[in-house]
């Protein structure tokens, strides 16, 4: 069962699966927060550990008493599923905290399993799966639309899309592809790589040579690092995309 849910009930979700058969003795409930706090998502993670401090400071009156324990997966798959065990086996935990779709990905079987509640931030609605995995992100249809909209206000008129190969980024570059004509920007490259590419040349130049005068990258690094570095090269400076640069390892 696929499911999104907005921040507003985020937290009645939480006490629902938190609470649940919980016998009434325990007083201090354990929440895992695997987010890269190295590497090129520590800005997401770093983020998202700060609001769940301040959430945590905020807390008061409050039946139970909360612990939010922090693991760094350093934005690597293997790394968070190693946490989400230790977290799950060793801490004890009743509820996990995810940033992106890759490490969500590698979480959420381990939940599920679990039958621990799993929250992840990212658009890949694949991950919002069984009865204990659910997503809360920004839509693609809410930010498409936008993103658009500031890329008609600010002229672009040919547009190439270059995008990883991925169920985060599929979604979002589709509706560009889709709503463009709306907002009158032709897109004249639409190509997609696989994660595991590193050798962007080729793809570069022709997305160059299509006429485009903005370069849409969805991709996460090294990937999006090595591509975007290839455009730049050819004197393709009007890089754009959605949030996907504040995980750069090297955002200028």
């Amino acid at each position: 069962m696929k499911k999104k849910i907005s921040l507003i009930i985020l937290t009645t979700i939480i006490a629902v699966f938190v609470f649940k058969g919980m016998h009434s003795s325990v007083d201090v409930i354990n929440i895992g927060v695997i987010a890269p706090q190295v590497g090129g998502g520590a800005s997401f993670g770093i983020s998202l550990i700060k609001g769940i401090e301040l959430a945590e400071k905020d807390l008061h009156n409050t039946k139970f008493k909360y612990r939010v324990i922090i693991e760094d997966d350093g934005g690597s798959a293997p790394a968070a599923a190693s946490a989400a065990q230790k977290l799950i086996n060793v801490d004890k935990v009743k509820a996990l905290i995810t940033v992106t779709g890759v490490t969500a990905n590698a979480v959420k079987s381990i939940a599920e399993a679990a039958h621990i509640i799993h929250i992840a931030n990212t658009a890949d609605s694949t991950v919002g799966s069984g009865e204990y995995n659910y997503t809360y992100s920004i839509l693609p249809t809410d930010e498409m639309p936008g993103w658009l909209s500031e890329a008609q206000n600010r002229g672009v008129k040919k547009l190439a899309v270059l995008y990883q190969n991925h169920p985060g980024m599929i979604p979002s570059v589709n509706l560009i592809k889709t709503l463009s004509e709306k907002y009158g920007i032709e897109v004249v490259s639409f190509e997609s790589f696989e994660g595991t590419q590193r050798e962007f040349n080729t793809l570069a130049i022709k997305a160059k040579n299509s006429g485009a005068d903005t370069f849409f990258v969805a991709s996460y690094p090294p990937a999006l690092d090595i591509l975007s570095k290839e455009l730049m090269t050819l004197g393709a400076n009007n890089i754009s995309t959605y949030s996907l640069f504040a995980i750069s390892p090297t955002p200028e």
